[in-house]
């Protein structure tokens, strides 16, 4: 059974945003209370998920259960404040990056006679996927909208985020909200800490980066090889939620990146 006591910390985001250095690095720090790594914390959402696994006789997964527990709590002490941190990624960057993460359970019939990954089956899967993205209806683009307002009834969007300082504090009806950016994560160290009120011997440390888990090697090959059109590029950085947290500049860098055949596969 998942405790939540206290002032609950939520590390509370999408998937492949680098979350799990932030929890991994407050295990050891001494929280206003629990802490808890969640993707999902809107009843509608979690009532899916959970229907979903038990329909495919599934596994509740650790964040799955965390994402319930949370709900039952604020729930039932909607007077409570949790502490909130989410984190927002490059979205094509991430986009690529939990296709290898779910590549085992999404598409396991991508693989050769011998049970090796078949590499040109998964550059195609990949590529077509990217292609038919649209922004309007993708749940990455929109996730702040139908996932995180309705959980916590805070519209991330009403309050500008502070490119220069690469995050931004928010305080909206009983939740703090503390938003950073992947690419800005020199700042998290400082930002958390302040954030929580944490010692200066708090620090972010790397943990689950996609190019040390097993698919490695995969996803450096393939990632460097993807062909990706201009319209697409053009659909990952025109959503809302790219235009609220980057620049302009920052965008045409992420679109340059990913204009070659032989992308930088960091």
């Amino acid at each position: 059974m998942i405790d939540v006591s206290g002032t609950p910390v939520l590390v509370y985001q999408m998937g492949k945003v680098g979350s799990a250095s932030i929890v991994q690095s407050l295990r050891s720090s001494e929280l206003p209370g629990s802490l808890h790594h969640i993707h999902l914390l809107s009843s509608k959402a979690l009532e899916a998920s959970k229907k979903q696994h038990i329909t495919n006789q599934r596994k509740f997964t650790v964040q799955l259960e965390h994402g319930i527990a949370v709900r039952d709590f604020l729930d039932e002490f909607p007077e409570t404040r949790p502490f909130v941190i989410t984190v927002v990624r490059d979205p094509l960057a991430q986009f690529i990056s939990s296709f290898f993460q779910n590549l085992s359970h999404n598409y396991p019939g991508l693989t050769n006679s011998d049970g090796s990954w078949n590499e040109l089956e998964i550059k195609i899967t990949l590529e077509g996927i990217i292609e038919s993205y649209d922004p309007s209806t993708a749940w990455v683009s929109n996730w702040y909208e139908a996932e995180f307002k309705n959980a916590l009834n805070v519209d991330i969007y009403q309050t500008p985020f502070d490119h220069d300082a690469g995050y931004t504090l928010i305080e909206e009806n009983n939740t703090r909200v503390l938003c950073l950016c992947m690419e800005s994560s020199s700042v998290w160290t400082e930002a958390i800490s302040n954030f929580l009120g944490l010692g200066s011997d708090f620090e972010i440390k790397p943990h689950n980066v996609s190019v040390q888990k097993w698919y490695g090697p995969l996803y450096r090959k393939i990632r460097s090889e993807l062909n990706i059109s201009e319209a697409a590029r053009d659909g990952f950085y025109s959503s809302r939620l790219a235009s609220h947290f980057y620049s302009n500049e920052v965008l045409q860098g992420f679109k340059l990146k990913f204009a070659s055949t032989r992308l930088n596969a960091a």
